[in-house]
């Protein structure tokens, strides 16, 4: 069940999930795969100016793993919250409880955008290592495989940041 309460005259939801826990867990999870990603992804052409070799390569592939268990829970649990077909109303955003307070039309895009992209992270990784598409076809995977990871990269980041302006906003303000 959803906690309600009256905020301003209206019932609005204190928590939109029933797994706060689960919820927490699944976001650092995939905030952490996210940079271990980010690391070991681009380390090859940061530092070796060449592909990611040996053991980033391990250690990409194992945080891919956990990246994608992740995202799809982060998506299952907060795709309610982020729905377009019911704005949020001004009085909703009074909630300092809510993940989502203040999450606006750009917030909700911002974390479908990064769903979306994830999952093209994701099923690049996997068709390129099907001999399908031939050697180019490979290498050209891999290069909307890195298009995706500079938009997932990008889309985290300001979810990140909204995060905590929202805290911040809320701990300014006395509530917590």
């Amino acid at each position: 069940m959803m906690d309600k309460y009256s905020c301003g005259g209206h019932m609005v939801r204190g928590s939109f999930s029933r797994f706060p826990r689960l919820e927490t867990m699944t976001v650092i999870a995939c905030v952490l795969s996210s940079v271990t990603l980010l690391i070991t992804g681009f380390s090859g052409t940061w530092i070796h100016d060449s592909t990611t070799r040996g053991y980033m390569v391990l250690g990409h592939v194992s945080a891919g793993a956990i990246f994608s268990g992740s995202l799809a829970t982060w998506a299952v649990l907060w795709a309610d919250a982020y729905r377009f077909d019911h704005p949020r109303e001004a009085d909703e955003t009074c909630s300092s409880n809510s993940l989502t307070s203040g999450a606006g039309l750009p917030v909700k895009l911002c974390f479908w955008l990064f769903i979306l992209s994830g999952l093209g992270l994701i099923m690049s990784a996997i068709l390129a290592l099907l001999n399908w598409a031939g050697t180019e076809g490979q290498q050209d995977l891999m290069r909307v495989h890195r298009f995706f990871a500079y938009i997932s990269t990008l889309c985290i980041c300001l979810l990140c940041l909204h995060r905590y302006l929202v805290i911040k906003t809320n701990r300014g303000s006395g509530t917590k």
